[in-house]
C-alpha cells in the first residue's frame, strides 16, 4: 500500500493537494495552485534518502522539458495558476516527497538551492 500525503503549502503562494491514502496499483492525481500568476511551473520529487529530481517545467500552459519520468506519470497545466501531476498504476518505487514550485523566470542552474515549501509525500 502507498501512502500520498501531500501537504497545503502557505508563504510564497502555492497550495499542493491534501492527504491520501492510495495503494499499490491504483491511479492518483496531485493538483497544485499559485496565486501569484507566476508563468513558470515545476514538478520535482525527492525520493526517500536521496537527492532532489527534477520532473517537469511549463511555461504558461506549454510543456516545455520532462526529465527521466516514467510513462506512468503525467504533468499538465491547464491554466495559468494550476499544474497537475498524474501517477498511474502507483508502485513502490514512487514512493518520494513530491514538490510543485512556480517562478516569474527561469534558468539552467549547475545545482539546486535548499530553499523548499513544505512538500507532498508519497509513500509506498
Amino acid at each position: 500500500m502507498c501512502l500520498l500525503a501531500a501537504a497545503r503549502c502557505w508563504g510564497a503562494g502555492i497550495t499542493q493537494t491534501h492527504s491520501m491514502v492510495v495503494a499499490k496499483g491504483q491511479d492518483t492525481h496531485l493538483s497544485c495552485e499559485q496565486t501569484d500568476r507566476n508563468i513558470y511551473m515545476y514538478w520535482y520529487r525527492q525520493p526517500l534518502a536521496k537527492g532532489l529530481q527534477w520532473l517537469y517545467s511549463f511555461h504558461y500552459d506549454k510543456l516545455l522539458e520532462k526529465g527521466n519520468v516514467s510513462d506512468r506519470f503525467a504533468a499538465e497545466r491547464p491554466q495559468t495558476p494550476q499544474l497537475h501531476l498524474n501517477i498511474s498504476t502507483v508502485e513502490p518505487e514512487d514512493t518520494a516527497v513530491y514538490f510543485c514550485a512556480s517562478s516569474t523566470d527561469t534558468a539552467i542552474q549547475t545545482h539546486l538551492l535548499s530553499l523548499q515549501k513544505p512538500p507532498s509525500y508519497l509513500y509506498a
